[in-house]
């Protein structure tokens, strides 16, 4: 069930979908997902934001594989065409992703920020071996970068 805040859509999400946390069988033509301990209520646009920042990894960050803006309105199209098919919407319009797009992207920035955020406080909590400090940081300038084009989307 989502509802809306404004004319954002909020609803149960992962609030992790990292590429290791998507199951895609091939043979049931399924996509499954785990590890829901980050999962809760938020903003829809977050999980598909923060599904976007991830192409980027995690272990070996490269920021240059976040995908264009004619990559993620294909993917957003397909998406919103299974959305409209599931609830008997009708047809997908350019305007719809074009919106969703610029969504998507401001959310992008906000998990930028949470993951970041989550990063400086792993640092000091956490006892596993990795560079959360450094991860931070790379968190926190990719928001930073990008932050005056994408806060112009919403």
């Amino acid at each position: 069930q989502s509802g809306h805040y404004g004319r954002v859509k909020i609803g149960f999400c992962h609030n992790d979908l990292l590429l290791e946390n998507v199951i895609h069988n091939t043979t049931k033509q399924s996509i499954s997902f785990i590890d829901y301990e980050y999962g809760n209520t938020n903003y829809l646009s977050f999980d598909l934001g923060n599904h976007f920042d991830e192409y980027a990894g995690v272990e070996t960050v490269d920021f240059t594989r976040y995908p264009d803006e004619a990559y993620q309105k294909w993917w957003l199209k397909i998406y919103l065409e299974e959305v409209h098919k599931q609830k008997s919407l009708g047809p997908v319009t350019e305007s719809t992703v074009d919106e969703l797009y610029k969504e998507v992207n401001f959310f992008s920035l906000c998990a930028h920020l949470w993951w970041g955020i989550w990063a400086a406080f792993q640092t000091l909590n956490s006892e596993v071996d990795f560079d959360f400090a450094g991860y931070s940081r790379l968190k926190l300038e990719e928001y930073f970068k990008q932050k005056v084009k994408f806060f112009n989307y919403i």
